[in-house]
Order: structure tokens, then C-alpha cells, then sequence
């Protein structure tokens, strides 16, 4: 009986939560609002088109011998109340008629049987849920449970016929259906459930009964669930109804009733909102709005700022270009000068030249000595042409060298503007007379040295911890291995004991059994010699034991010797810690007193020696 109760809690299929489908035409959309319902019908799985679902006239089926009444419909009235879809499995809708409706969703995992359809208190179920339903919706003949379990074609085509004019009234099925088309539809519709052809084509066998019975069981649950569903919209819509008219009657009789808490009550429990819950909301809103302003504060506020660094950067390089402009200008200065003292050292030249053709006109000398003297004088004129000549193209050479090296200042100027906002960016202030160059130069060298002695250290530190990590680990391998041979001897003792126990139970029998003799027995000389190999085995098994005991007292000991060395080493791994912070924070302050004191005036090795401080981590 127990496991019939257990296995009759999973005759219906899983529910999966709201997948949304889009309403027919000429159907109603109440079948939003049961899809978040909970029940037995399974939820759609994937996004896809539905099959169009290939009913059978109506005179196809008066043959069948099935006409629902128009007057036994269950949950529609007048036609605008139809179902618009179900929220099946198997990726689609209910099947409707051709091209009435498409269904969009979110891809779910697939959903498998969930009921024993092999259970005979499963079918049962099943079958008695058929025939409640059938009756209840108004079925033209009364319908037991045993019917529904010993089904034929003929009632199962009439009972499928009238549950299904509640979901699609345009599909019947004919005398000769297509198996396959109806197995393909139920899946599409969404039943996970176990529907074998060969169901169908021997419906009324024993192995068919519990699949088609299963089958009917899940088209009732989805109509039931529906109508539930419909039932608790209208009674919510009915209670705001009232509420609406009684506060309309109050106002045309001039009477002063607020009935504005009862609608919040109403709507609160309709809509399942948790009482403060919308105060709290608003109170969210109105931080949040608060929030808001505020950045949006910080954000004008962060943008000017941006703007005015931007309008900086732009004076800066317009500095920086004038800079080059005024660097250029006076080089061409400086060129000019040199011109000007070299055309003043050639004009006197051509003077002293002059001086002298003239005084050798004056002079008399003979032919060859005026021959030597105008050939001097022609070899100076070439040598003065040339050396002009040499002039403008050094003097070309050195404009073209001084553009060069104005575009090099540019470069190196930028450069440095870079560098030093980098420097500024990693946390470093430079002084505006030193080169940012030399200054990152200096601190990467000092910074490697403390870095490679911050390493250096840290690698011996770890080579002790890692040595005195080695010897714990073995000497925990020695207290498991001594807990190992304690537990082995403690083994042996307890079956030398049970020996023992027994021996003493065996002589404890004889003795009695010898008391009803008149005779003292003798003593049993191999029980004596049991009882001293006995006694001399306790013996060594308490020395054993003691020695054992002493053995685990020096491992922990020896444990909490190290213990206590690893505990001196990370204190003075902590120690060595702040005495390089400290150390730091001194050759800094040092370093910047000494970079202040060599703007005013140089500075000394006594005094540097003075200011920065040594290492000393002893």
C-alpha cells in the first residue's frame, strides 16, 4: 500500500514555468495568465513555428458518433473565451488550425516522463481523473474508470474527439487516422510522454491501455488548469468590480466613504506585493535620483576639469613651440655674428693683400722676384677663393645642423614632458631643475639594488622556512609510522587478550566440570605455559608501549622546537620588513633634502654620506 501512495504522487507531467505565445484572432488571451500557473502541463523547451494541425471536417465527424454540445462547453462561452495555446514541451503550442498561430520562447532543457505508466494504481489514476473529467464537462453518456481502462478505437476516438473540440474545434479524428500525424502532433502540442505507434493501431490491447490512457489524462489536466486560471481572473476582476461600484454609489449619495485603503489591500494581495514594499521602492527611487545628481555633478565637474587641462596642454605646447622658435632665432643670431667676424678677417685680409701689391709697386725689385712675389700673391687669391667657398658650405652645413639639432631640442623637450607625466602618474615629484631622465634613472638603480636585497633575502628566508617545512613533514611521517606499529601492537594485544578471555573461559568450564569430582585435579602444565608466555608477552608489550610513549613525546617536543624556530623566523621576517620600510622612508627623505640642498649650492661626499643612510639589516 505504501508504495502504491508513493508512486500515484507522479502520475502527471512537469510543469515548466511562462513561456508567452501570441493570441489568435478570433481567440481570447486568457492563456497568458495560466502559463504561470503552476500544473502538470509541460512548458515549451524551444522557440519554433507550429505545425499546422490537419483536422478532419465536421461531417467526418458525425460518423464517429461524437457531436460535443454546444451547451456542455466547459470553460468557453460565446466564442470569446476561446484557448488561444497551451504551454507545452516539445518546442511548440497546442496544435490549432492551419497558420492560426505562431509561439516565441526561450530555449529550456528537454523534459522527460515523469510517470509510471507501467504502475497499475498509476493507470488507474489516470483513467479515474478521464472519466471525472468527461462527466463533469458534460460527456452525452456516463463514463467509469473501467471504460477508460478497458478502451477500444471506437471510445477512444469518441473521447478524444470531445476533449479536444475544448482546445481546437476544427481537428477530429476519422475513422482510419494517420498514427503518425497524430503522434507527430501530439509532440509538437508538447506531450513528453510515451506514445508508441503500435499503441495506436491496438488500442484495447493490455500494453496499449496505459499510453493512451496517459495521453487523455494529460489533455484533461491541460484544460483544467486552464479553466482554473480563468475562473481566478474573473473572480480578481469581479472584486475590483465591486469595489469600483460601491465607491461610485458613495459618491452619488454624498457620503464620505474612503475606500481607497480597501483598493490598495485588493490590489496589494491581487498583484502578491508585501506590505512597506512600495514605500521602500520609493525610497530606492529617491536615493537613486539622489545618486544621480550627484554624479551627474561629478561628471560636469570632471569634464570642466578635463576641458581646463586640455586648454593647459595647449598652452604648453604653444610654450614649447615658441621655445624652439626662440632656440632657432638665436642660433641664426649666433651664425650671423660668426659671419660677420669672418667677413671682417677677409676684408682685412684683402687690405693687408692690397697694402702689399702697392708697396711692391713702389718697390724695385728685380723680374724674378716679382714673378715669385705675383705667383704668392695669385696662390693666396685661389687660397682666399677657396676658403670662401669652404665658408658657405660650412656655413650651410651648420644652418642645416642647427635646424637638426632644433628639431632634436623639440623632440627631447616633448620627451621629457612625457616622461615627467609618467613620473607624476607612477608618484614621483621632480624638482623643475633636474632632468627627469637622470632622476628615472636614478630611482630604477636604486630600486633594483633594493629589490635585488629585498630577493636575496626573501630567498634565504624561504630556503629555512622550505628546510624546516621538509624536517616537520618528516617528522610527521615518523609519528604515523610510530601510530602505525602503536595500533599493530595494539591489534595483536587485543587478539592475545580474546585468546586469553577464551582460555579462561574453556578452564573456567572444566573447573566446574570437575568440582563434582572427589578428587583435586591436577594442575594442566600447558595452561600454566600459557599463562606465562601470557604474562611475558604483557611484559614486553608495556615496555614496548613505554618506550613507544617516550619516543612520541620526543617528536613533539622536536615538533614544537621547530614550531617555535618557524615562529622566530616570521618574526624576523617581520622585523626585516620594517626595517626596510624604515629604511626606505629614510634614504628618501635623505634623497630629497640632498636634491634640495644641491639647487642652492653643491654639495659634498661627507654630506651625502651624512644624509643617506647604509643598510644595515643585522
Amino acid at each position: 500500500m505504501r508504495r502504491s501512495q508513493g508512486r500515484r504522487s507522479s502520475n502527471t507531467l512537469p510543469i515548466r514555468p511562462g513561456v508567452l505565445a501570441k493570441p489568435v484572432s478570433n481567440l481570447s488571451t486568457s492563456m497568458a495568465s495560466a502559463q504561470k500557473r503552476s500544473s502538470s502541463i509541460p512548458r515549451p523547451s524551444v522557440s519554433s513555428v507550429v505545425k499546422p494541425m490537419y483536422g478532419q471536417r465536421q461531417d467526418q465527424s458525425l460518423a464517429v458518433g461524437v457531436t460535443p454540445s454546444t451547451n456542455n462547453v466547459y470553460f468557453l462561452e460565446n466564442g470569446s473565451s476561446r484557448f488561444t495555446g497551451l504551454t507545452p514541451q516539445m518546442g511548440g503550442t497546442t496544435p490549432q488550425s492551419r497558420g492560426n498561430m505562431t509561439m516565441t520562447g526561450t530555449s529550456k532543457p528537454y523534459l522527460k516522463e515523469t510517470r509510471n505508466l507501467n504502475d497499475k494504481n498509476c493507470v488507474l489514476e489516470m483513467s479515474k481523473n478521464v472519466a471525472q473529467f468527461l462527466n463533469d464537462a458534460g460527456y452525452p453518456e456516463m463514463v467509469t474508470h473501467k471504460e477508460v481502462q478497458k478502451i477500444d478505437k471506437q471510445s477512444f476516438m469518441k473521447y478524444f474527439n470531445y476533449i479536444y473540440q475544448f482546445i481546437d474545434p476544427n481537428y477530429y479524428l476519422a475513422t482510419r487516422f494517420n498514427e503518425d500525424e497524430l503522434i507527430r502532433n501530439m509532440k509538437d502540442a508538447g506531450y513528453c510522454g510515451t506514445l508508441a505507434k503500435s499503441a495506436l493501431v491496438s488500442i484495447g490491447a493490455l500494453h496499449s491501455t496505459s499510453q493512451i490512457a496517459g495521453l487523455l489524462c494529460w489533455l484533461c489536466d491541460i484544460i483544467k488548469t486552464i479553466v482554473a486560471e480563468h475562473e481566478d481572473s474573473e473572480s480578481s476582476e469581479k472584486g475590483e468590480l465591486i469595489i469600483i461600484s460601491n465607491s461610485y454609489s458613495a459618491w452619488c449619495l454624498d457620503e464620505d466613504v474612503n475606500l481607497i485603503d480597501e483598493l490598495r489591500c485588493f490590489f496589494m494581495e491581487k498583484h502578491q506585493i508585501q506590505e512597506g514594499r512600495v514605500e521602500m521602492l520609493e525610497h530606492q527611487i529617491q536615493a537613486i535620483a539622489e545618486e544621480y545628481k550627484a554624479l551627474e555633478k561629478k561628471s560636469s565637474l570632471i569634464q570642466e576639469l578635463k576641458a581646463e587641462a586640455n586648454k593647459e596642454e595647449q598652452r604648453l605646447e604653444e610654450i614649447s613651440a615658441k621655445q624652439v622658435q626662440i632656440q632657432q632665432r638665436r642660433k641664426e643670431l649666433q651664425n650671423e655674428d660668426k659671419h660677420l667676424l669672418q667677413r671682417e678677417k677677409t676684408s682685412l685680409g684683402q687690405k693687408e693683400i692690397a697694402e702689399l701689391q702697392t708697396a711692391a709697386k713702389n718697390c724695385k725689385v728685380s723680374a724674378d722676384e716679382a714673378r715669385r712675389i705675383k705667383s704668392a700673391i695669385a696662390a693666396n687669391k685661389k687660397d682666399c677663393a677657396a676658403v670662401s667657398e669652404q665658408h658657405e658650405q660650412v656655413a650651410k652645413l651648420v644652418e642645416k645642423r642647427e635646424m637638426q639639432f632644433a628639431n632634436i631640442a623639440a623632440q627631447d623637450i616633448k620627451c621629457d614632458r612625457e616622461l615627467n607625466v609618467e613620473l607624476m602618474d607612477m608618484g614621483m615629484t621632480i624638482a623643475p631643475d633636474t632632468d627627469p631622465k637622470e632622476a628615472l634613472k636614478n630611482f630604477l638603480d636604486t630600486k633594483i639594488s633594493r629589490l635585488s636585497n629585498i630577493e636575496s633575502r626573501c630567498i634565504a628566508l624561504n630556503e629555512n622556512k622550505e628546510r624546516i617545512l621538509a624536517e616537520i613533514s618528516q617528522l610527521k611521517m615518523e609519528l604515523k609510522h610510530t601510530e602505525l606499529l602503536k595500533s599493530r601492537l595494539e591489534e595483536k594485544l587485543q587478539s592475545v587478550k580474546a585468546d586469553r578471555d577464551e582460555m579462561e573461559r574453556l578452564y573456567l568450564s572444566q573447573l566446574a566440570e570437575m568440582e563434582g569430582l572427589s578428587v583435586a585435579p591436577r594442575s594442566d602444565p600447558l595452561q600454566m605455559r600459557q599463562q606465562y608466555d601470557l604474562e611475558t608477552f604483557q611484559q614486553k608489550f608495556a615496555e614496548q608501549k613505554a618506550q613507544m610513549n617516550k619516543q612520541e613525546k620526543d617528536l613533539q617536543i622536536t615538533m614544537a622546537k621547530y614550531a617555535e624556530e618557524l615562529k622566530v623566523g616570521e618574526i624576523e621576517l617581520v622585523k626585516l620588513e620594517v626595517m626596510f620600510a624604515d629604511y626606505i622612508a629614510r634614504l628618501s627623505n635623505g634623497f630629497y633634502q640632498l636634491l634640495e640642498k644641491a639647487e642652492s649650492s653643491p654639495i659634498s661626499p661627507e654630506l651625502i654620506n651624512a644624509l643617506i643612510p647604509k643598510p644595515n639589516f643585522n
